[in-house]
C-alpha cells in the first residue's frame, strides 16, 4: 500500500506540474495560425507565390520584347542602308550608259569602249550585260568600218593611178 501511495502522489503531482507549468509564462500569440485563419494563410501565400513567379517571367517577356524591338530596327535600318547603296550603284551604272550612248552618238568608239570596260567592272543586271556585250559588237563592227575607208584614203595618195 504504501507503494501505490507513492505511486498516486507521484502521478498527481506530475499532472499538476503538467497543467500549472504552460500557465505561468507570459502570454504571447503562437506563430501559428488559429486553425480558422489557416485557410486565408494558404490562399494568401499561395497568391504572394504566384505573384512572385508571375513578376520575373513578365519581366523576361518584355526584355525579350525590347530585344526584338531593337532587333527589327537594326535589321530595317542595314535593309535601307542596303538599298541605299544598290540605288548608288544603279544611277553610277545608268551615268555610265548615257555617257557610253552619247559616246557612240558622237563616234568616239574608243572613248566609248573605255566607258563599256568601266561599266564591266561593276555588279550588272543580266540585262545590262547583255546591252554591253552588244554595244561593244557594233562598236567593233562600226570601228573597222570606218578604218576601211580611212585606210584606203591615207593608200589612195600612194597607189599609181591609171594610165
Amino acid at each position: 500500500m504504501k507503494t501505490t501511495k507513492r505511486l498516486t502522489l507521484l502521478t498527481l503531482a506530475f499532472c499538476a506540474t503538467a497543467l500549472l507549468l504552460p500557465g505561468c509564462g507570459k502570454n504571447e500569440e503562437t506563430a501559428m495560425p488559429a486553425a480558422h485563419e489557416g485557410p486565408q494563410v494558404l490562399t494568401t501565400s499561395a497568391e504572394d507565390a504566384k505573384t512572385s513567379a508571375d513578376k520575373p517571367a513578365a519581366e523576361a517577356q518584355a526584355q525579350a520584347s525590347e530585344a526584338k524591338a531593337a532587333a527589327e530596327a537594326t535589321a530595317a535600318a542595314a535593309q535601307k542602308q542596303a538599298d541605299e547603296v544598290a540605288a548608288k550603284a544603279q544611277a553610277e551604272i545608268q551615268t555610265l550608259i548615257d555617257r557610253a550612248k552619247s559616246q557612240i552618238a558622237e563616234k568616239k568608239y574608243a572613248e566609248a569602249l573605255a566607258t563599256l570596260k568601266e561599266l564591266s567592272s561593276k555588279p550588272l543586271t543580266l540585262e545590262q550585260q547583255t546591252w554591253i556585250d552588244e554595244i561593244k559588237a557594233q562598236i567593233q563592227k562600226a570601228m573597222a568600218s570606218q578604218a576601211a575607208p580611212d585606210a584606203a584614203k591615207s593608200i589612195g595618195g600612194l597607189l599609181p593611178g591609171p594610165k
